[in-house]
């Protein structure tokens, strides 16, 4: 990988490390001074780099894709940052952490053709059928596995035999979703696009209490704060919850799905 892909954001000059990321966000704020929007890439880039390289790998992308991932996620900055107030209990990090995942997943979608879908539809349903079948090809026939996940996620056969041939062409491994709960997962991306706006805290309210705990211990998230910790394993939870680990996976995507909902309701509202 090229050095000058790696070193994008470097200045000319060593700048003054302060304490917390986050404080160059509110340095800028109370000076708009965009130097220290500067000097944050050039101290994060690093963590950037190894961020959008993994995404890369893990997504079987081309390297060369590095530098747009950087300023994908640099842009998605910047505008958030303009949103932000020196009062907001997140650090903004916290809040780009989903919004880029977000928007990287729609870059390889939209532009990188190994794995060009038409919608994010069928480039969700891709990430999800691939590693059910790699999970299952060297101990089930094809038939038997299509079967499977087909039950499973509720689609036509001939679907998911064409989502299975597009991952052998393009030797596309999928997402770890459907193993275990993914490093980020759509329902986290949805919560942390409106976490600001009723219709999700109202969706998180209609929810009974065991439904918002599993919630919040498979995706990490405190509903009170919207502060971040480390989540658990369907497994873990179930132990947890007294709850066998079918049980919770069944459980949470009925969550998800009502959480969808009200998903629908905002991205209306917001065309309106």
């Amino acid at each position: 990988m090229q050095n000058e892909n790696l070193n994008m954001y470097q200045l000319g000059y060593e700048p003054t490390r302060l304490d917390d990321f986050n404080d160059y966000f509110l340095q800028y704020l109370k000076t708009n001074d965009s130097k220290y929007f500067n000097e944050f890439l050039h101290f994060y880039e690093p963590i950037l780099n190894r961020k959008a390289t993994e995404f890369i790998e893990h997504n079987h992308i081309e390297e060369y894709r590095l530098p747009d991932l950087k300023q994908i996620f640099v842009s998605l900055l910047w505008d958030e940052l303009q949103r932000y107030t020196a009062d907001e209990k997140l650090p903004l990090l916290q809040i780009m952490k989903y919004k880029t995942h977000k928007a990287w997943l729609e870059y390889m979608r939209t532009d990188c053709t190994i794995t060009n879908m038409e919608s994010k539809n069928a480039h969700n349903n891709l990430r999800k059928v691939t590693p059910l079948y790699f999970k299952m090809k060297d101990i089930k026939l094809f038939d038997e596995i299509v079967k499977e996940i087909s039950k499973q996620l509720h689609l036509p056969d001939n679907t998911v035999i064409e989502y299975i041939e597009t991952a052998l062409a393009t030797k596309y491994s999928g997402s770890r979703e459907s193993f275990e709960i993914e490093d980020i997962s759509e329902i986290e991306v949805i919560i942390f696009d409106n976490y600001k706006s009723e219709q999700i805290k109202r969706a998180i309210f209609t929810l009974s209490p065991i439904e918002r705990k599993l919630l919040e211990l498979t995706t990490g998230i405190n509903f009170d704060t919207f502060e971040t910790k480390e989540k658990l394993s369907y497994n873990r939870t179930a132990l947890l919850l007294g709850m066998t680990e079918s049980a919770v996976q069944k459980k949470r995507k009925h969550i998800i799905e009502k959480i969808k909902i009200f998903d629908k309701e905002i991205n209306i509202f917001y065309r309106l």
